[in-house]
């Protein structure tokens, strides 16, 4: 995931794409499994499993943090651009 998100990423943004809401939710899914996991959360740890164990959310939170300014207004509740 972390390679494709950033091409994900910018077809979200892109106002000529037919299914961006849904590369819009696929964005917030990736940003969401992204999110650390609390090594002292064993419900989290046993569902998700250890941070040590799945490099790639490292990976996908340093795309997210690249793509910041592209995908905060993504996030928020006012609607897209047409």
């Amino acid at each position: 995931m972390p390679a494709a998100l950033p091409f994900v990423i910018r077809l979200a943004v892109c106002p000529e794409v037919p299914v961006r809401s849904g590369l819009t939710d696929l964005v917030a899914v990736a940003a969401e499994l992204a999110e650390p996991v609390d090594p002292e959360d064993e419900h989290a740890v046993r569902l998700r499993g250890l941070d040590a164990d799945h490099p790639e959310r490292a990976l996908c939170r340093a795309v997210l943090a690249a793509h910041a300014a592209l995908v905060r207004p993504m996030m928020s509740d006012d609607p897209p651009p047409a």
